[in-house]
């Protein structure tokens, strides 16, 4: 396995782990195998999930869940003395506090809204999570929520964007979440009392968020600087995206 690499890595208990290389660029580039995985919780992982992650070169975990998300399903590589883990909440901090799915929906309508709201108001939060990625480079990160759509599709919308992965791949990329997490029992379980639009994972939802990206920052180097990244951080995480 130690020369094997993944699109979506072969798990027993997550169902939306994906590598992010192997995309073709713009500049005719390809992005690395094995540097950045997106992924729903991990917290159900057998002992054998999480020996082929580490053999996989895993040595950082970005969990991206509310506090009271994490106590509710615990995060099995905090525990893991190889790995660095580290919880850094995107969006709402603690959403299941007070707040059920159809209130989050109303206070939030339409997942479209809800990716700006982070790339709009989260500025501290992403930049501690791409601090956090650039000091750990070269080792393998994986981040994560709890079905890796969401919170985790706008960092993986960055990720691709800044090492110039093309418009289609990038949305294609986040529509193929609901495919896998679909397959998930515990999804389906959460499909019989969450709003439809909020399981699901379109392009239009993604499409408004990649274009503030483009249209308003004039990419995501610039976004990323925006929000207090400087240029040799940014520099440094686009050659650790694109293959040798």
């Amino acid at each position: 396995m130690k020369n094997q690499s993944f699109i979506r890595l072969p798990l027993q208990q997550t169902y939306n782990t994906r590598d992010l290389g192997g995309y073709a660029t713009a500049n005719g580039d390809v992005t690395r195998w094995k540097a950045f995985l997106r992924s729903d919780e991990p917290a159900y992982c057998t002992p054998t999930d999480i020996r082929f992650l580490l053999e996989y070169g895993l040595r950082t975990v970005i969990d991206l869940r509310s506090r009271i998300e994490c106590k509710l399903a615990p995060n099995p590589f905090a525990n893991v003395e190889s790995v660095h883990y580290i919880n850094i909440p995107l969006g709402f901090d603690d959403i299941h506090d007070d707040a059920s799915l159809e209130e989050l929906n109303n206070a939030v309508p339409g997942l479209a809204n809800f990716y700006l709201y982070i790339l709009q108001e989260k500025h501290y939060q992403i930049r501690e999570i791409f601090e956090l990625m650039i000091d750990r480079l070269p080792h393998t990160t994986l981040f994560h929520c709890v079905v890796g759509k969401d919170r985790t599709g706008v960092i993986a919308m960055l990720l691709l964007s800044l090492a110039g992965v093309s418009k289609g791949d990038v949305i294609t990329n986040y529509e193929v979440t609901y495919s896998h997490v679909s397959q998930n029992p515990r999804f389906q379980d959460a499909l019989k009392s969450a709003p439809t639009e909020i399981m699901q994972s379109k392009p239009e939802f993604i499409l408004p968020a990649y274009d503030l990206i483009l249209h308003q920052h004039g990419g995501a180097a610039n976004y990323l600087t925006s929000i207090g990244l400087t240029s040799a951080q940014i520099a440094k995480l686009k050659a650790q995206l694109l293959a040798d």
